[in-house]
């Protein structure tokens, strides 16, 4: 009876050995086909999300969220998109009322209130015009994927094929009897380890050269290339303004020089991006930006954007010598075209020189052959760990898992960061918006021209 007892709490004891060893690795199993699951559930809601706010084009800015708000908790005024609804500012728009009713600034508020975008729809991308500093930097961060680099289908089926690996490696290293080869799998374990995190430092070092130096190009593109040129055709508008009235032909003067100005910033993503040229000169009639004895003129001809500069030369040019301006009023017009032909050259600059190939690929294969490699030592980690009869600890298992779900996510979130920061013309949601930049610079030429046109009583009529 004695030894029918001990011999059952024997077979349990084993058993539960067994099963307990079982249990981790269905577990960890278990765990990572959740995640896999949950990750894409939560990449199919955000880009149904996405769908549904980019063919709604009725939404607009709501005034709620163009006005100053202060922190509760800090006492500080928060920051705010810096832009003044054109539907407040009833004027006449002479020859841009068409391109007015056909391009208006359409923007909405995310659902929660952390993002500012520019509503996508005929012809416009959805893109990121503002976000709140203080929730981006908060526990939002860690829920919010919309619009993150993490917002990607192909950084997260490239990681699933690591965690497959890891997966095929654990269970490998659980089945495989290293003790009856003589096989000493700890010590490659942690050579295996060794091998990881040098090659993790290197890629450190690697990466943030990387994106430090693709953060300062997308920098020097919105402040060396675009906003010279915004200064250069606003400072052209302000020149005008200033010595032109307000009869019908100085009006009609202002504004086609504003069109042109208007025309020259559209061009300049034109020929960066690669669409249509038939179809692209037809949308620029339909929203009134060019003429057709213009579009005649464009068509088929290279350097477009700076075509258009030399016909706002030909326009001041003719304008001085019949106004009879003085040489030094030529010659600053003369510098605003130059300061606005060199952005435009710069903007080609950067668009066309991309990153050395050594070097993106370079870093591209060390951080594919480290993922690899972490997945080969968090496989035999786990496999060895998991092996009936090994003592389990909790704590590992977890960290492993840990470390092979983030590293290669990082790694490549990372990569794909820096692809989209190489050229910011381009229709990704954190590029620049062109259709609101558009919108400042007709808003704000169009003001400083009727400034000269509506004097207050202190400076009088002349």
């Amino acid at each position: 009876m004695l030894r029918g007892t001990r011999g059952a709490a024997l077979f349990g004891a084993r058993l539960a050995a067994t099963w307990s060893s079982n249990a981790v690795l269905y577990a960890v199993v278990a765990v990572l086909a959740v995640g896999f699951v949950l990750g894409a559930i939560l990449l199919f809601v955000n880009w149904w999300s996405r769908r549904r706010a980019g063919t709604d084009e009725s939404q607009v800015l709501e005034r709620s969220a163009t006005q100053p708000t202060q922190d509760p908790g800090s006492g500080r005024v928060k920051d705010k998109y810096s832009w003044l609804d054109e539907d407040e500012w009833k004027t006449d728009y002479g020859q841009l009322a068409k391109n007015y009713e056909a391009e208006k600034f359409l923007a909405r508020p995310d659902s929660g209130g952390l993002m500012m975008k520019q509503t996508g729809g005929a012809g416009r991308s959805e893109k990121l015009l503002h976000y709140d500093v203080d929730k981006l930097t908060g526990w939002t961060a860690l829920f919010h994927l919309s619009g993150t680099a993490l917002h990607n289908t192909e950084i997260w089926l490239t990681c699933v094929g690591y965690w497959v690996l890891a997966v095929v490696f654990v269970l490998g290293a659980r089945a495989i009897p290293f003790s009856e080869y003589h096989v000493h799998v700890q010590q490659g374990i942690e050579r295996l380890t060794a091998l990881t995190n040098f090659l993790a430092a290197l890629i450190g070092f690697m990466l943030g050269l990387f994106v430090s130096i693709l953060i300062a190009r997308w920098w020097n593109c919105r402040i060396d290339c675009l906003e010279n040129l915004f200064a250069a055709l606003s400072d052209a508008q302000l020149f005008l303004a200033v010595r032109l009235g307000s009869s019908k032909e100085d009006v009609a003067i202002k504004e086609t020089c504003l069109r042109y100005s208007l025309l020259v910033h559209r061009l300049v993503y034109y020929e960066i991006r690669s669409v249509d040229e038939a179809e692209f000169l037809t949308y620029l009639d339909n929203v009134g930006l060019a003429e057709a004895d213009e579009i005649a003129l464009l068509r088929a001809r290279p350097a477009k954007a700076s075509t258009v500069l030399v016909w706002i030369g030909k326009l001041y040019t003719a304008l001085g010598h019949a106004r009879k301006w003085q040489p030094v009023d030529m010659l600053h017009l003369d510098e605003q075209l130059s300061r606005a032909r060199n952005a435009i050259g710069q903007v080609s600059a950067y668009t066309d020189t991309q990153l050395p190939f050594q070097y993106v690929h370079l870093l591209t294969f060390v951080v594919i052959s480290c993922n690899l490699i972490l997945c080969l030592d968090v496989g035999f980690s786990l496999g060895t760990a998991l092996k009936p009869g090994s003592a389990l600890d909790p704590v590992f298992v977890a960290l492993e898992i840990f470390r092979v779900f983030v590293q290669p996510l990082a790694y490549h979130a990372f990569l794909r960061l820096g692809s989209e920061l190489s050229n910011p013309f381009g229709f990704d949601f954190n590029d620049f918006p062109m259709y609101a930049h558009h919108c400042v610079l007709r808003r704000e030429g169009l003001s400083i021209s009727k400034a000269g046109e509506q004097l207050p009583k202190a400076l009088g009529e002349k």
